[in-house]
């Protein structure tokens, strides 16, 4: 019904949804070119980096895990970034950077906790995530680009993506949906850490109509924990 709407009606509906909303429509073929033209005019960023994201998911496990692909997918990233930093005034540029790093961060931990995402992207995601902030730790032009001061400030609280300071927090607000939280515990003795810390998937089911839900909830707080592993975070 709505891909048969004119294409101004549509987009006013789409003026009142948020983007996870719009980006669900996607997967609906008669609505896919209208939505994409509208997300690109719109949330071009989100779009672009959601795109690229994606791509990066089509790959092969084997392609992912190689350094060169994860540097590339990282620069195209960073590159997406900082062109539309660029565009904004230099007085305006430090806040711009901000708020986008934050949008990039939000929209990899969206893809991580997506129930339909493949075992094992988990990892590749966390690698990506790492590259992205190596690179931007080691290249002057990008960090000057966000704080036109940094080499005199200091470097104890450094500004970056992915910091677990920063990332922990938005991490935690996504994983909200889950009511209960891995709590880690002392492994006994002969016990490791993965071990103990790692929901068992033995763990006793209630019924069999909240069967699937269960299984859904443990294989979701599995992979937050090999995810988040991956930073050294221990939650």
């Amino acid at each position: 019904m709505l891909h048969e709407l004119p294409t101004e009606l549509l987009w006013t509906i789409l003026d009142y949804l948020q983007y996870e909303d719009i980006d669900t429509l996607l997967s609906i073929g008669p609505l896919a070119p209208m939505v994409s033209t509208y997300l690109q005019k719109h949330y071009r960023f989100h779009f672009q980096v959601a795109s690229l994201l994606r791509c990066y998911e089509t790959l092969t496990s084997t392609e992912r895990q190689k350094q060169d692909t994860r540097y590339d997918t990282a620069q195209q990233i960073l590159h997406i970034l900082c062109y539309h930093v660029q565009q904004c005034s230099k007085f305006d540029q430090r806040a711009e950077f901000t708020q986008l790093l934050d949008i990039l961060q939000q929209l990899v931990v969206q893809r991580v906790l997506c129930p339909s995402l493949s075992q094992g992207l988990e990892r590749d995601y966390a690698s990506l995530c790492l590259e992205i902030r190596h690179i931007y730790l080691h290249t002057a032009s990008i960090r000057g680009l966000h704080d036109p001061k940094y080499r005199r400030r200091s470097t104890k609280h450094p500004l970056a993506p992915f910091l677990p300071r920063d990332y922990t927090w938005i991490w935690r607000q996504h994983c909200a949906l889950i009511n209960e939280w891995i709590t880690p515990k002392m492994p006994l003795v002969g016990t490791s850490w993965i071990t103990t810390l790692l929901p068992s998937l033995s763990t006793s089911i209630p019924s069999s109509t909240s069967a699937s839900e269960h299984l859904q909830e443990l294989l979701l707080r599995r992979r937050k924990f090999i995810f988040g592993i991956q930073f050294g975070w221990y939650f």
